[in-house]
């Protein structure tokens, strides 16, 4: 979701928010690194901003909004582990 600071908040209908979001990601190098404690996990983050959040709806639409280029961009353990899959279904 903190891959991009613009379509989560689009996809609530809060667009208002996209600089609230964007706070929050600048805060650390990765969106990976916003895991930092379970208090702070990244949907306690996202259900602070947006209260109507569901994780199981907004999650999988949000994230084909993003995209899987930008994914693996901002998120290097992502594009590690996603290389590896790719390397084993490569492999005979």
């Amino acid at each position: 979701m903190f891959s991009s600071s613009e379509e989560l908040p689009r996809a609530m209908t809060q667009p208002e928010s996209t600089k609230l979001f964007t706070d929050i990601i600048e805060q650390f190098a990765t969106p990976e690194d916003i895991n930092e404690r379970p208090e702070y996990s990244p949907s306690k983050r996202i259900e602070a901003l947006f209260p109507g959040y569901r994780k199981t709806l907004h999650g999988p639409l949000v994230s084909e909004r993003i995209g899987l280029d930008l994914l693996r961009v901002k998120c290097p353990h992502f594009n590690e582990w996603c290389m590896k899959l790719e390397a084993f279904a490569r492999s005979p």
